[in-house]
C-alpha cells in the first residue's frame, strides 16, 4: 500500500485488503476511527457490539495496515490502546479488486440501501387508511407493469397523494447523447439535495 502525501488516498495495491476493505463490516467499522483515536471499548459501545467482536475486526484491520495504534493508556492491569485509522480515504484500483470482489460490493450496497428504502415505503403504505395496492397490468409496449395504486385501476402519481413517496423501475430507450442528458439531470437534483 503506498500514500501518496498526508492529504491523499492511501492505494490499496493487494487484492485480498481490497476485497477485506470493500466488506460492509470492514466499512462500519474502520468509519469509526478515520481522522480520530478510539479505544476498542468505546467504539464496541457506538457500534452496540461486544468488545470481543470489534477486537477481532480491529486485529484484522491492523493486520491489513488499515489501522494502527496511537498511544496505550496506562491501568491497574492491561493497558488501554488507542487506534486510529492509517488515512483518512483509501482507493481501490479495478486493477486490483477482482471482479467478484467489486460485484460483491456494489451487489450488496444496492441491496442494502433498496431493503431500507422498501422497508420505509411500506411503512408509508400501511399508514394510509385507503384501499391501496398494486395494480398488475400490460402497457402501451406489450410489457407487464405492476404500480402502486390508490384503488383499483387509479395508479398513484406523486402529486396526486398526501404523502412523500416514489418507487418504480421503468425501462427507458435512450441513445447515448440522451442517456447522458439523463444522468447528468439526475445527477444536478441529487447534488440540490445531497447536502440534506
Amino acid at each position: 500500500m503506498e500514500a501518496l502525501n498526508s492529504t491523499s488516498p492511501l492505494i490499496i495495491d493487494n487484492p485480498n485488503v481490497a476485497a477485506f476493505l470493500l466488506g460492509a463490516k470492514t466499512q462500519q467499522s474502520l468509519i469509526l476511527f478515520v481522522g480520530q483515536e478510539r479505544s476498542v471499548s468505546n467504539a464496541a459501545a457506538e457500534l452496540g457490539i461486544s468488545m470481543s467482536a470489534l477486537l477481532y475486526r480491529v486485529n484484522q484491520l491492523l493486520g491489513y495496515g488499515l489501522l494502527k495504534v496511537v498511544r496505550e493508556e496506562a491501568r491497574g492491569g492491561r493497558a488501554i490502546k488507542f487506534y486510529t485509522s492509517t488515512a483518512t480515504s483509501f482507493f481501490v484500483p479495478f486493477r486490483v479488486a477482482q471482479v467478484d470482489t467489486i460485484d460483491e460490493y456494489l451487489g450488496s450496497m444496492k441491496l442494502y440501501h433498496e431493503k431500507l428504502f422498501t422497508t420505509n415505503v411500506v411503512e408509508v403504505l400501511q399508514e394510509f387508511d385507503d384501499d391501496w395496492g398494486m395494480n398488475v397490468f400490460i402497457d402501451e409496449q406489450g410489457q407487464v407493469q405492476t404500480l402502486g395504486a390508490l384503488r383499483p385501476g387509479k395508479i398513484m402519481q406523486p402529486d396526486g397523494v398526501d404523502f412523500v413517496i416514489m418507487d418504480f423501475y421503468c425501462p427507458l430507450y435512450l441513445d447515448e447523447d440522451e442517456a447522458r442528458t439523463f444522468q447528468q439531470e439526475i445527477a444536478q437534483t441529487v447534488e440540490k439535495y445531497a447536502h440534506k
